[in-house]
């Protein structure tokens, strides 16, 4: 089978250089082509270097998407629709699309701008803890997953050859993949929607005399105690949901905590996330700040706890958790997503949210 990688980020280096060795062929659809080569390299968390085989890359859709049987999106959830909307031209009904996170709304957008002709799964969370080392040339993987979560929509008659991708990908990350019968298990995430908004909202008050900020080695206690909070309003999510979740893990479960102060000190042990900083720029006066503009801005209020905040409303969840994070990270980003306890601000058009894409009620949640 044919790949083709949308996005030239952390998890698409990651990706290609794992996925060249069991495709047939693998390409990337990215900007700047002309920073990568045909091989890229990937380092392991034990020192092993693994090169990969040749790999196209290109800008142009036209170029590459018509021989793909495989559209895996790597991009962040706030790029997602206009990516398909530009490559839609260049695709053939049954080609397989899918997404490396589904927490964005990846299937309800992608069922949005598609049509019904396109067969879609997700992961339900990242393969990898990544970074590149050289753009188009190298990349760190920290850290793998042992077992990955995928869901898929809309399959059918395609049930072998998605058994076939998923097949491919479970050799490609060296990962045991298991699948998921509902869309939603993959889609109700309690990590980075939470994770990184909850953690973001103990940042923005918190000045700063550099200009980077350690995002998980100096967690603090006002995150965890956020993200517990939260982590309850998405079980309250599931409750209502009234189909089986039979894998979730809450966040204690997950940590194998029994309080935030727990919560604090195991986020802050874990190996492969204590080199990841977060940007932070200068306020004016000799203080920093984070960066407004940073992807766990970008993608994970819009189109990450906005949605869980949405789907809360369609299964009639309170939310005075995720509302209080929402305010804050709103006020900062100077937009209107929550006004008056409703998603009816200004920018809420700009989201993920399930009603923009013509899902109002429990039912068509489920149903998709």
């Amino acid at each position: 089978m044919n790949l083709t990688i949308l996005g030239g980020g952390n998890l698409a280096h990651a990706v290609a250089v794992t996925a060249s060795h069991h495709f047939k062929k693998v390409s990337i659809l990215t900007s700047n082509r002309d920073l990568w080569g045909d091989r890229l390299t990937a380092i392991f968390p034990d020192g092993t270097e693994v090169i990969s085989r040749e790999i196209t890359v290109s800008e142009k859709a036209e170029e590459i998407i018509p021989s793909s049987d495989v559209i895996l999106s790597t991009l962040p959830g706030h790029i997602i629709p206009e990516k398909l909307r530009e490559i839609k031209r260049s695709m053939k009904p049954g080609q397989m699309v899918g997404s490396v996170t589904a927490s964005g709304g990846f299937f309800w957008i992608t069922r949005n701008v598609l049509g019904e002709n396109f067969p879609l799964f997700a992961f339900q969370r990242v393969p990898f803890i990544c970074r590149i080392i050289e753009k188009g040339k190298s990349v760190d993987i920290s850290g793998l997953k042992k077992e990955l979560f995928a869901a898929s929509a809309g399959v059918g008659r395609d049930q072998n050859s998605y058994s076939s991708v998923i097949n491919l990908f479970k050799k490609s990350f060296k990962s045991d993949i298991i699948h998921l019968d509902s869309y939603l298990e993959a889609t109700v995430s309690n990590s980075n929607p939470i994770l990184h908004t909850g953690r973001l909202c103990s940042l923005i008050k918190t000045p700063a005399d550099k200009e980077k900020a350690f995002f998980y080695r100096e967690w603090d206690d006002e995150a965890s105690k956020v993200l517990l909070k939260c982590d309850k309003e998405v079980s309250g999510i599931i409750t209502k949901l009234n189909i089986p979740f039979p894998l979730f893990k809450s966040i204690p479960e997950h940590y194998e905590v029994k309080n935030w102060s727990e919560l604090t000190a195991k986020i802050r042990s874990i190996k492969a996330f204590r080199n990841i900083t977060f940007p932070l720029v200068e306020s004016g006066s000799g203080q920093f700040f984070p960066d407004p503009t940073h992807r766990y801005f970008l993608e994970d209020v819009p189109f990450g706890l906005l949605i869980l905040r949405s789907m809360a409303v369609i299964c009639g969840v309170e939310t005075p958790g995720m509302d209080k994070v929402i305010k804050d990270l709103q006020s900062y980003l100077g937009k209107k997503y929550l006004e008056d306890g409703d998603l009816k601000g200004d920018d809420i058009g700009d989201t993920g949210v399930p009603e923009n894409y013509g899902i109002k009620t429990k039912e068509q949640l489920i149903n998709l």
